[in-house]
């Protein structure tokens, strides 16, 4: 009769690698991502500039990779919107991309390390991309102060499941923004 007798040493390290591999679970991946504007304060203001144009800094918090959808795609196209509030924090429009015709469309995705960041350029105040009336006054000329907040969310579908990519929402910080 063959006996196996382990050894601490043994017995220590399987319990270090059984650790080690672990899996994420759902609540832990749904709060990994975080979405941020990426306007810093200058002289007590966040400024941009009359062309609207900003990054949107979307962060891995998390202990694992992330799959998110790129933007080219409609899976990805509709993911960043943005809410303008009031001074109660309370949305009062949301900022979403049009609407658009696709003559190449497959879901594709891009895979963000833990700690790493993803990157997207917006034109806020490009009408032709983004359904955004409420961004200008009477005479068509952006307001001068936006109070207003990012959201990037991804719904769960087939495709979400089938390529494993992140489920959920997200929001930046309420902040105000001087049009300069």
């Amino acid at each position: 009769m063959l006996q196996f007798v382990a050894s601490p040493i043994l017995v220590a390290c399987v319990a270090l690698t059984s650790a080690d591999v672990r899996e994420a679970s759902p609540d832990s991946i749904a709060q990994s991502v975080r979405v941020s504007i990426a306007v810093p304060e200058h002289y007590g203001k966040r400024s941009i500039g009359k062309d609207g144009e900003f990054h949107v800094v979307i962060t891995n918090e998390g202990a694992a990779p992330v799959a998110l959808w790129r933007e080219w795609c409609s899976w990805g196209y509709f993911n960043l919107t943005f809410e303008i509030v009031d001074e109660s924090g309370a949305p009062v429009a949301t900022i979403n991309k049009h609407m658009r015709a696709w003559t190449k469309n497959y879901p594709d995705w891009m895979r963000i390390e833990e700690g790493d960041h993803a990157i997207r350029t917006v034109k806020l105040f490009d009408s032709e991309t983004w359904d955004n009336a409420a961004l200008f006054d009477e005479n068509g000329e952006p307001h001068k102060t936006l109070r207003m907040r990012a959201v990037f969310s991804i719904p769960r579908d087939n495709e979400t499941q089938e390529h494993n990519v992140w489920v959920g929402s997200c929001v930046s910080p309420i902040r105000e923004y001087v049009v300069e």
